[in-house]
């Protein structure tokens, strides 16, 4: 049988949705650049092929509630608007899918880096957490495949795959916190917790009690911020 150190990049771009412990423990023998930067591109690269479809109507969405804010000032609603137009027109919203999936998947990595070394036994590489993350992040593809359709046949941004689709839409922190509930969220963080457990040999169920943690903390912090705003 094949060692899991030698599995290609391919077999483990494909483990990673099947068999994801498989595609753990070959990063746990060996990991280099390539298990970084050639996941991280194919979400890039999907994420180019979606920014024709989506950009528009969340450029349309924007639009709507800066002409909707009774708190702006005319001329306030006409600076963001200009704004809006400069920041989605040309070739930059396609130079921030780069650096959006770059700089997440980076951040997103230290966090677990720091959180494994902190409550999991032993130390890991930051390099073999961000292999980790990179391939977890091929889960996002799955998810532009299912929300970007929704998002153009319902011409609207506010689409759920989660827990949201079962109550009315409204401003409130429960249903913005049911909007974080996700499927495919909770998939990565699943995914996050059986990685961990691989590369720190630690039991899983106390991974995932780690992972779930931290989601269950970045759920309710982002439900809160999200009632600050006042664009929302």
């Amino acid at each position: 049988m094949e060692s899991k150190s030698s599995m290609s990049l391919i077999q483990k771009i494909i483990s990673i949705f099947w068999s994801p412990t498989e595609t753990f423990k070959s990063l746990k023998e060996n990991v280099n650049w390539m298990d970084i930067v050639i996941p991280l591109l194919l979400v890039v690269i999907v994420g180019w092929i979606t920014v024709p479809y989506v950009a528009p109507i969340s450029t349309k969405v924007a639009q709507q509630r800066i002409e909707n804010n009774e708190n702006l000032s005319e001329q306030q609603k006409e600076q963001s608007l200009e704004s809006i137009e400069k920041s989605t027109g040309g070739p930059l919203k396609y130079i921030m899918v780069i650096i959006g999936t770059g700089l997440n998947a980076a951040i997103l990595a230290l966090v677990m880096w720091l959180a494994g070394n902190m409550f999991l036994k032993g130390e890991v590489e930051y390099t073999r957490i961000f292999a980790m993350t990179a391939y977890i992040s091929l889960i996002g593809i799955i998810a532009s495949a299912v929300r970007t359709p929704l998002m153009v046949s319902q011409g609207t941004t506010e689409v759920y795959t989660g827990a949201a689709i079962l109550f009315e839409k409204s401003k409130t922190f429960f249903f913005r916190l049911m909007k974080q509930i996700d499927v495919f969220s909770i998939w990565k963080v699943i995914l996050f917790g059986l990685g961990l457990g691989t590369l720190y040999k630690s039991e899983k169920n106390k991974a995932l009690y780690l992972t779930f943690g931290l989601w269950a903390i970045w759920t309710i912090v982002m439900s809160v911020l999200g009632g600050l705003n006042p664009m929302a």
